[in-house]
């Protein structure tokens, strides 16, 4: 039992593994464009291997995409109600929680009072920061490498413009939302980075006093030992919610 959920790539999409108290739940993304329901099962017994020989499966079909307004009259859209793009990076609880939290500090901005002027302006926020994540998400598929099915090389090749929008610095520096941010890490593990942004580490590194790799190594150093030392007297996962949240025994 671990505390992270595992996602592996297939040849038509992608896979994760959440292990849970009682079970581990897996699942198959797949692109119904590039692969049929009964070979997508398949190759999904296939990377199950002794595990998938006897597995239960069900096919759920979704529909992705957003409302035009999140809030229109009286009714406002939250979390999954108002949009939807897929489970990568468990995007709709996270919109939940961010579009209650942005309806709640607009209803107690002015006691309850709510003029167009506050629901456009939910509207708005809403929207771009759902048309960020959708550049996010994106990012996991269109920096990838793999051109190896018909699937990947559609990703990497005809999806997105995002690889042309990475390489334009003024875009992640002053355009992209800073809760986006991780999108320039996703880029720099596929092995691109930004050059504006290297020159403001290094504007940074300056005005620090400069680059000194030895005193670096040393605070890196001193933090991996304490952590290490400090991991050693946690519980493990499985302890943890044995203990403290299921209160079972083995």
């Amino acid at each position: 039992m671990v505390n992270v959920t595992n996602c592996t790539a297939l040849n038509n999409g992608w896979v994760w593994n959440t292990p849970t108290w009682k079970r581990i739940g897996t699942g198959y993304v797949f692109s119904s464009k590039f692969i049929s329901d009964d070979d997508a099962k398949q190759e999904f017994i296939d990377h199950l291997g002794e595990r998938g020989k006897n597995a239960s499966m069900r096919l759920i079909k979704f529909k992705h995409g957003r409302y035009k307004q999140p809030w229109s009259n009286n009714v406002v859209g939250v979390g999954l109600s108002y949009c939807f793009l897929e489970p990568l990076e468990s995007t709709g609880l996270w919109t939940t929680h961010e579009n209650i939290v942005r309806l709640s500090e607009i209803l107690n901005t002015r006691q309850g009072y709510v003029s167009k002027i506050e629901i456009d302006g939910y509207n708005y926020a809403t929207e771009f920061e759902l048309d960020k994540m959708v550049d996010f998400v994106s990012a996991h598929y269109t920096f990838s490498m793999r051109e190896d099915t018909p699937y990947w090389k559609w990703c990497t090749q005809t999806m997105s413009n995002l690889q042309k929008g990475f390489m334009h610095s003024t875009m992640f520096d002053k355009v992209w939302h800073p809760k986006f941010s991780g999108t320039i890490y996703i880029a720099a593990g596929m092995g691109l980075s930004s050059v504006s942004s290297l020159a403001m580490s290094n504007k940074i590194l300056r005005d620090l006093g400069g680059f000194d790799i030895d005193n670096i190594k040393y605070v890196y150093e001193r933090n991996r030992l304490k952590t290490t030392e400090y991991i050693k007297s946690l519980p493990t996962q499985y302890e943890f919610l044995r203990d403290n949240i299921y209160n079972q025994c083995d």
